[in-house]
């Protein structure tokens, strides 16, 4: 089960860049990130089915609001921004976007 707060980037990435875009985020960055104070877990995903050309997805939950707009503003993130973009910026998009649960109430269910 997700947790009432989470960070989701979805990518699509080039064809010639995508083995070292799964070697970077399956052993670096996801362990990185999941490291930080107050994320509980850090998860990729691979599209499926749907059609949405964004065809990876990473999903970073967090303790709460507050853990996750201190990673949202840290320099910690701005770095890791910095070495995708170096990486594989010329030869991907994404979308970052953080949500909240609204339904049912989360402080309602503890």
């Amino acid at each position: 089960m997700l947790s009432p707060y989470f960070f989701m980037v979805r990518a699509k990435i080039a064809p010639e860049r995508e083995a070292a875009f799964n070697e970077w985020y399956n052993t670096d960055h996801l362990v990185k990130v999941g490291s930080q104070p107050g994320v509980v877990s850090a998860k990729r995903y691979r599209l499926t089915g749907g059609g949405d050309e964004y065809n990876y997805a990473a999903v970073y939950e967090f303790e709460d609001e507050e853990a996750m707009n201190r990673l949202l503003a840290s320099e910690f993130l701005q770095q890791m921004i910095r070495e995708y973009d170096g990486a594989f910026g010329a030869h991907s998009q994404r979308i970052r976007s953080s949500w909240k649960q609204i339904h049912p109430d989360p402080a309602a269910t503890r």
